[in-house]
């Protein structure tokens, strides 16, 4: 009897670290947000705030900490960029900002649970053009787009 409750002990044990390694080994293999979009990429480890550690190339170990990603694109038509990335993320957009050179779009997409809070606004996807280039970033752009 006591075997018993030692082999079943040990039976549940295995199958909980092998679901757990599972776990670990899906969420390690990072996929892009943005698989469609061809252009430069920043993953922001740690954090989605500018805290985050900024690295443009993610080994195995670091992807498990990738809280946000950004790929800066060339663009030659803002209008058509934003349509298709409205499109694509089936984006909502929530306000726009203007700095210097720079026009920004915060966008809600549903495709992701995580985001951050701007002025009491939950956003998770971030849009910025600036000349012939555009920046989308997810939750937000940082490093001086």
């Amino acid at each position: 009897m006591f075997l018993l409750r030692i082999k079943n002990f040990i039976t549940t044990l295995l199958a909980v670290l092998l679901v757990a390694v599972v776990m670990l080994l899906t969420r390690g293999i990072q996929s892009s947000r943005f698989p469609s979009l061809t252009g430069n990429r920043t993953f922001y480890l740690q954090s989605p705030s500018s805290q985050a550690w900024i690295r443009e190339e993610l080994t195995l170990l670091n992807q498990f900490l990738v809280k946000g990603e950004s790929i800066v694109l060339p663009c030659e038509n803002r209008e058509e960029t934003l349509a298709k990335i409205i499109e694509e993320y089936a984006a909502v957009l929530l306000f726009e900002e203007c700095a210097g050179e720079s026009v920004s779009y915060y966008f809600y997409t549903p495709k992701w649970t995580d985001g951050v809070t701007i002025g009491g606004v939950f956003v998770n996807l971030h849009v910025a053009f600036n000349g012939k280039q555009c920046a989308v970033g997810a939750p937000l752009i940082f490093g001086g787009f």
